[in-house]
């Protein structure tokens, strides 16, 4: 790995830790302003689609992306410049909000239909099956049972609707936030360049990076298709950085491999 800090990582370094800390100490919420809401939201402006790259909800989350930039980002910028390096982290990022913003645009409209499906024969069963696939019967198990004992009430029918809503709404103005599909794109420009490049499986175990970075990218993609309950994780941006370092390095400047 390349250890000397390059100038744009640098940079990025101290715009991404100086933000926190200024969050953090101030006890400011930028997230509200600058994360990346869905458009439909309230709460959404077009230039969250470049701020949410450097904001992080905690010391983990900074510290994961930081730890990647400095270790990844200074052997990718050192060999193709500073310039380059920038433009292909910023196309990354960028690229990685808007794949992840039309993800969610499928999904919340399958979860319109689901909810107007719903309006329009409220039951027990289908509630509770949303309610599961959210997350949420810990919250309604007490309602949801209470729903199959009186499945006809209009009062039960009119306050699942409500609920459902709720869950929705929750969904549409929850922020991404966070440098990670940026970060995913580094590491794609480690895979495609220096695939048999030595890295130090936790700092011991020496391992050709192609092992460990197509494994990372496979689990990306599964843990966003097949998300858990409860999962906050923005697996589809990481896909998203991936995908879009891809389409830069390959198909537009058609780079080659370098070790």
């Amino acid at each position: 790995m390349y250890l000397r800090i390059t100038p744009v990582v640098r940079n990025l370094l101290l715009i991404n830790v100086g933000l926190f800390l200024v969050e953090y100490m101030i006890e400011l919420n930028f997230t509200k302003g600058f994360g990346l809401y869905y458009f439909h939201s309230s709460y959404f402006s077009p230039y969250q689609i470049v701020t949410h790259m450097f904001l992080h909800a905690d010391w983990v989350h900074l510290l994961g992306n930081m730890i990647g930039i400095f270790f990844f980002g200074s052997l990718i910028e050192n060999h193709w410049g500073s310039k380059k390096f920038l433009f292909f982290y910023m196309f990354c990022g960028l690229g990685a909000g808007l794949f992840f913003s039309g993800i969610q645009y499928a999904e919340l409209k399958m979860e319109e239909n689901k909810i107007k499906e719903y309006e329009a024969n409220p039951n027990p069963d289908f509630f509770s099956e949303y309610i599961l696939d959210n997350g949420k019967m810990g919250i309604y198990r007490e309602y949801v049972d209470d729903f199959f004992m009186f499945p006809d009430d209009p009062k039960y029918q009119q306050e699942t609707v409500e609920f459902m809503h709720k869950i929705y709404m929750q969904k549409v103005d929850f922020p991404m936030i966070g440098a990670s599909g940026a970060v995913f794109g580094i590491l794609m420009a480690v895979l495609l360049l220096f695939p048999n490049m030595t890295i130090y499986l936790y700092l011991i175990l020496p391992v050709k990076a192609k092992y460990i970075l197509i494994p990372y990218g496979v689990y990306e993609l599964f843990s966003g298709i097949m998300r858990t309950p409860g999962d906050n994780v923005a697996h589809f941006a990481h896909v998203g950085g991936m995908l879009f370092a891809f389409i830069l390095i390959k198909l537009l400047w058609k780079e080659r491999v370098v070790n």
